[in-house]
């Protein structure tokens, strides 16, 4: 189980690393598919959906500051947390661990760059546990030099649940017309390319 936890966790990230760049390259291929749209037609392609935009889900909103207790504060958010998400075992003890750590409260003698950097991790590792995104909250342990626990079967699902969602991901920035077309080195099958996205908004538009 070690094993497989170890590959799907790798696997993992290079499918970030893959959607990182899909992310840059499609937005440098909006910008010049779009410029190429706009001499074949005089159709509007300025929607996300036309040109393939992709858009990010929203932070969640920073908490503010308590003027309570420090640690009764701590603990309610990680109990709010938990009761929402329902968190398996090891990601609910490494988010604790994590939180022990980088909880504003915990890092106030800290130095500046220290608090910011403390700051994001723990922002991270929240998100993450409301997402019930077991890698995530890995990553930012590993990056706090916190061992990871023996992982268990329902650790190996949540790698598997993440690797799918990412692979998806990747995989819509990468069918769109402007990331095709951008990457497509023959001059006449990104011009076939071009009247395929033009006709079909004709008939969206129809």
């Amino acid at each position: 189980l070690e094993k497989k936890f170890l590959l799907v966790f790798l696997e993992i990230d290079s499918l970030q690393s893959d959607l990182e760049i899909s992310r840059k390259i499609i937005e440098i291929a909006k910008v010049e598919f779009q410029k190429e749209v706009s001499k074949h037609s005089s159709i509007k392609t300025t929607s996300s959906k036309e040109i393939g935009d992709h858009n990010h889900a929203p932070k969640p909103p920073k908490k503010k500051k308590s003027v309570h207790n420090p640690r009764a504060d701590q603990i309610s958010e990680e109990i709010a947390i938990e009761q929402k998400t329902k968190l398996k075992k090891n990601q609910k003890s490494l988010y604790k661990k994590i939180a022990s750590r980088t909880h504003p409260d915990k890092i106030s003698s800290e130095t500046k760059e220290e608090k910011e950097r403390k700051s994001n991790l723990f922002e991270k590792a929240r998100q993450a546990a409301s997402e019930n995104d077991y890698y995530t909250t890995c990553k930012v342990a590993e990056s706090l030099g916190i061992p990871l626990p023996v992982p268990k079967q329902e650790d190996l699902q949540s790698l598997f649940e993440t690797r799918n969602r990412i692979s998806n991901e990747v995989n819509k920035i990468r069918s769109t017309y402007p990331f095709v077309w951008f990457l497509e080195d023959n001059e006449a099958k990104k011009e076939v390319i071009i009247r395929q996205f033009i006709n079909q908004n004709i008939k969206e538009k129809a």
